[in-house]
């Protein structure tokens, strides 16, 4: 959690992962006790960010992941089949390329040090 703070706080005030000042902002802020994060704002504005609750109802949970996953766009059947079988002919190919390099460089060994097959 520490290490989040400094890395957020480096990006926020121009400090490099050495610490090394890289800009005019040389303070470091830490985490509220509070638990919200401040970013600096224009001319006092303030953004606040609530860190995430550590507990969650299952109940809500299982209804924030059906509410997320109806708004996905899914491929259609045809679209699927066209990827799968792309998949499989690019692997194929991977397949015959590597075994070819390989026998070239088995060849080659045999050849030079007179050892293998």
């Amino acid at each position: 959690m520490e290490l989040v703070i400094r890395l957020y706080a480096s990006e926020m005030y121009g400090r490099n992962k050495s610490g090394d000042s890289l800009g005019s902002g040389t303070m470091q802020r830490h985490l509220p006790a509070n638990g919200n994060i401040q970013r600096p704002g224009f001319a006092g504005l303030e953004s606040r960010r609530q860190m995430a609750s550590k507990t969650t109802n299952p109940f809500t949970f299982l209804q924030q992941v059906r509410s997320e996953t109806a708004k996905v766009t899914w491929p259609s059947r045809r679209e699927t089949v066209i990827s799968t079988i792309m998949v499989l002919v690019f692997a194929v190919i991977a397949m015959i390329f590597f075994f070819a390099a390989d026998q070239v460089m088995a060849l080659g060994v045999e050849l030079i040090l007179g050892i293998g097959r």
